[in-house]
């Protein structure tokens, strides 16, 4: 499903640009040093968008240009990357009417490019079939060290009912960042500057034009850097962003009407997704036999789990976006004869089937994330990018995904957890959000049994266990491997660091589709990370139950620390040497809380043997940068005194 379509439609460093006329040329700035910016190896010297409304007098209809000049000097050899760049449009939708380049060498050479250099590529995901998202690709030439990279691009855009996004800042260190709107006499826009999910109170520079039309300036100078950190947003959340909407136009005297409210859109989502799920015989034949193989359920929820899981198990996911295919689906009797579709084929197909049993439905479109919690700022058509239903039980609202293949009826992947929604209800439209499991419901117990030969050769057997969304999303990866692939799977999520650790042998428990456990039990062996000498033995703790996750970097932080998801895990070593374990000599272990979590570890004797233990409780977090010492890096840095050889004194000497 389509997210907006013209936010982020350039990538990012595309995204802002074009200089007013009276700019000096910024090839003609001095060349700073390599030394006055460590962290990059470009400076953009201009980062400028132009965005136009107008009238086109051939067809009457109305459009926006997006005009876009970037100058960027290069500073190390690295910097050359810089010169490539893709310019994305959509057929029908969107056109790109200008592409120019050039090269200003540091002698004074200009090198331009040459249009037979742009390539024009189809746009697909590994998920889709066929769509009409495509890219221009181009690189510019001769980009060395010291030079001055110039990118001028303009897209038209058709579809004025979609929301324009613009960052203030690519990431990179910024000369100038500009955004100017130009608008006609009469046109009506909504904006609003957000960072993250907050509002930005940074309004625009308002001016009237000769023609009676008026123009809105955004400008922000000297933008340092903002290099990517471990447990940082991505760039499109850590920057400041524009986003407007046209609301209305004037054309010949006629209000023209731009984005629908809400209402509208829902009015309009709702009329498109009745008439694509009109019930045909074989749909309802298909849905009689679905029950009867299920034994003929008269309890509704029992019946709306029956259909949804036939959903998920014959319905596979691929996807064909043409024309309004990014927002609207294709005919459920379609879906069911193809027996593929994309999530709201699958969400809408579900709802047919369901109207076929008696059961109401209503479509609900998502915005979901795979990072942090993202809150639509302008709902309406192109915010969400994902589809779901909601099935009414009595009076209550089951919201179901059927894209998933290994989530239970009642249940919500991660990524559709603390989500915004829209329930497409024409009768009572209304944005919710959804609710966010406790990270004590998605866990892993993970127990490994270890005996170690005075050569230091190590055998044991393990025992995995995934619960809740853990596993879900373990079950669904663990399905896609290759027989051949599912011994490398074991291995990686054994939290185990010995050398050469190999998996003898293995198999999985509760592989049923929708469990709610999925276990991984086997033999493994390897070399134990374990030192002799005579009645003591040193020995890596750490490499026996893990870590519990990498630990940010505890320079100072530039961006906001930001954990979107939550989890839980228990891990616990039992190694049993050539004689048995005395005493721990060396006391290892310790506690932490915070914001971010809560961490255990521990090493005792249990009849003679070593149990190293460790658990740890992720939380979601967002933690500002000014916070993050005294908040994280203090929790990680307790964590890390973890790191130390544990030292055991043993009942008699081990000779190798």
């Amino acid at each position: 499903m389509r997210l907006v379509a013209l936010i982020g439609g350039l990538v990012p460093v595309l995204a802002i640009a074009i200089v007013s006329s009276g700019s000096a040329r910024a090839a003609d700035a001095p060349v700073p040093a390599p030394t006055d910016e460590p962290d990059t190896d470009s400076r953009v010297l201009l980062d400028e968008v132009t965005l136009t409304f107008g009238v086109d007098r051939k067809t009457g209809k109305p459009y926006a240009d997006r005009e876009s000049h970037q100058q960027i000097r290069i500073l190390r050899a690295d910097g050359v990357s810089e010169a490539g760049r893709t310019v994305a449009y959509r057929k029908g939708a969107s056109e790109v009417t200008r592409i120019e380049g050039s090269t200003t060498l540091p002698d004074g050479r200009v090198e331009r490019l040459d249009p037979k250099d742009v390539g024009d590529f189809l746009t697909i995901t590994d998920w889709e079939l066929f769509g009409d998202d495509r890219t221009k690709r181009f690189t510019l030439p001769l980009a060395v060290k010291g030079a001055v990279l110039d990118f001028r691009t303009t897209t038209r855009h058709f579809e004025l009912d979609l929301a324009f996004g613009t960052l203030l800042g690519n990431g990179a260190p910024t000369d100038l960042v500009r955004l100017r709107v130009v608008l006609p006499a009469g046109a009506v826009v909504e904006h609003m500057v957000v960072r993250g999910n907050d509002p930005v109170d940074l309004p625009p520079v308002e001016s009237t034009r000769p023609d009676g039309g008026r123009e809105l300036l955004w400008e922000v100078r000297d933008v340092p850097g903002d290099s990517a950190e471990p447990f940082a947003p991505g760039l499109w959340f850590r920057e400041a962003r524009v986003i407007l909407a046209l609301q209305s136009m004037v054309v010949d005297g006629k209000t023209v009407p731009g984005r629908p409210d809400l209402a509208a859109h829902v009015a309009w989502l709702d009329a498109r997704y009745r008439e694509q799920s009109q019930p045909d015989a074989d749909l309802v034949a298909t849905v009689g036999k679905a029950l009867a193989e299920a034994g003929q359920p008269t309890d509704a929820r029992e019946k709306a789990r029956v259909l949804y899981e036939w959903v998920q198990d014959h319905i596979r996911y691929v996807a064909v976006e043409l024309g309004e295919g990014g927002w609207v689906p294709h005919s459920a009797r379609s879906v069911l004869t193809t027996l593929y579709g994309d999530c709201k084929d699958k969400a809408n197909l579900l709802s047919a089937m369901l109207r076929v049993a008696g059961i109401d439905s209503v479509p609900v479109v998502i915005l979901t994330r795979s990072g942090p919690v993202r809150r639509v700022t302008m709902p309406g058509r192109g915010s969400f990018n994902h589809a779901i239903l909601g099935v009414r039980i009595g009076d209550e609202l089951v919201l179901a995904d059927p894209t998933t293949t290994t989530v239970p009826f009642g249940k919500l992947p991660a990524g559709d957890q603390d989500a915004d929604i829209l329930v497409v209800d024409p009768g009572r439209p209304r944005m919710e959000h959804t609710p966010r499991d406790a990270p004590e419901s998605s866990r892993k117990e993970e127990r490994t049994d270890l005996t170690v030969q005075p050569d230091g050769a190590l055998t044991g057997r393990f025992a995995i266990r995934f619960v809740g969304d853990r596993a879900y999303s373990e079950r669904a990866a663990f399905r896609v491997r290759t027989p051949k692939s599912r011994k490398d799977f074991v291995r990686q999520n054994l939290d185990l660091s010995v050398d050469g650790l190999e998996i003898v042998s293995f198999e999985s428990l509760g592989g049923g589709a929708r469990d709610e456990t999925f276990e991984l039990t086997g033999h493994l062996r390897g070399r134990a990370p374990v030192a002799w000498s005579g009645t003591t033995a040193l020995v890596r703790a750490r490499a026996l139950v893990g870590t519990s996750e990498q630990a940010p970097s505890f320079a100072p932080r530039k961006s906001e620390f930001l954990r979107g998801w939550g989890s839980s895990e228990t891990i616990r070593t039992t190694v049993r040497f050539p004689v048995p374990v005395r005493s721990v000599a060396k006391a290892w272990g310790g506690a932490r809380d915070g914001v971010t979590g809560a961490y255990r570890w521990s090493a005792g004797i249990v009849d003679g043997a070593l149990v190293v233990e460790r658990s740890a409780v992720y939380r979601p977090a967002s933690v500002v940068a000014a916070e993050f010492e005294d908040k994280v890096a203090a929790v990680f840095r307790a964590i890390s005194t973890s790191d130390a050889p544990l030292r055991i004194e043993l009942d008699g000497e081990v000779r190798p």
